[in-house]
């Protein structure tokens, strides 16, 4: 299969890359390298820049002709979120987080979208937050990326109801990275085999396909409130 990454950046992602690499994928990355990965392909693409999401999506058609799986890493976090109600909310860093950790996987998903149509997997991952929840968040301070996760999360529902008539599934994880018992290897092993397999499906009952609804699953396997 061909996989696209939108950036490796940290340890969980480069691990998540090897691991796709390993088992004899195509793996290409939007950003800049370090050298350490050079079975990976590499784009140039810069979020939000004027012409980038259509520039990389016509290199990445030269080179790859289409792609099976599109896998957003996204996980911004600013200095000034982590102050709580009291302290006051930092508008400033909330749309910050909002631009990256929302809007810019939803550019770069839409200028890929072409290629993954000629694409036969169709499958389209997300890196998320458990605290993306909103009935599970049991945090006490940082607004930005807990609100700019359950916007993705709003724009993976109404694109899953446009785009799973057309054969496309879903995937939205959580690596818990902030988790000091869960190494990124680990994680990493857990977001592959979840990206790769199908969901359960009941063959007794045609009606039950776990691909028709969303779930935010973690590295530990739970199921978080969507």
């Amino acid at each position: 299969m061909k996989i696209l990454l939108t950036g490796i950046r940290r340890d969980f992602d480069r691990e998540l890359a090897c691991f796709f690499v390993e088992k004899g994928h195509t793996v290409y990355a939007l950003g800049g390298t370090d050298g350490t990965l050079p079975a990976v392909i590499f784009l140039p693409y810069q979020p939000f820049q004027e012409g980038s999401a259509r520039q990389m999506a016509r290199v990445l058609a030269e080179k790859a002709g289409w792609i099976d799986v599109f896998i957003d890493t996204s996980a911004a976090h600013f200095e000034a979120e982590g102050q709580t109600i009291r302290q006051g909310i930092d508008p400033e860093a909330v749309m910050r987080s909002f631009r990256y950790n929302a809007l810019a996987p939803l550019e770069a998903f839409e200028a890929v979208l072409p290629l993954m149509d000629k694409g036969e997997c169709k499958r389209a991952c997300f890196i998320s937050d458990h605290r993306a929840s909103v009935n599970w968040n049991d945090q006490k301070a940082g607004f930005g990326p807990a609100m700019s996760k359950a916007a993705l999360h709003n724009i993976l529902q109404i694109a899953k109801n446009r785009l799973s008539p057309m054969g496309y599934t879903f995937r939205v994880y959580d690596p818990l990275t902030r988790e000091a018992d869960i190494s990124p290897r680990q994680a990493a092993a857990g977001a592959y085999s979840y990206i790769c397999r199908r969901r359960a499906i009941d063959p007794d009952t045609p009606g039950r396909d776990d691909e028709r609804r969303l779930v935010l699953r973690d590295a530990l396997g739970r199921e978080w409130a969507w």
